[in-house]
């Protein structure tokens, strides 16, 4: 039983809430692209499917970006510096 250890809960292994709330919002923003996209689908008229195709691919440009800053805000996947 020593081999066991207490999960530390300390504030170095806790996930920062602005990780968090950053992953829930690209959630959010991926979700809302699927539903604008499945909406797409179900229009007849061409304006309005060119309307929802274009909300939904600014919901995906916008999950992408938010995405890409928490990389690099991590330091995830960045290039070694020369």
């Amino acid at each position: 039983m020593s081999d066991i250890q207490p999960i530390d809960l300390g504030r170095d292994n806790a996930v920062r809430q602005g990780e968090f709330l950053a992953g829930s919002a690209i959630a959010l923003f991926y979700t809302f692209a699927t539903r604008c996209l499945n909406w797409a689908a179900t229009t007849r008229s061409l304006w309005e499917r060119a309307h929802y195709m274009q909300m939904g691919l600014q919901w995906l440009v916008a999950g992408a970006r938010l995405q890409t800053f928490v990389q690099v805000a991590k330091g995830d996947d960045c290039p070694p510096s020369a």
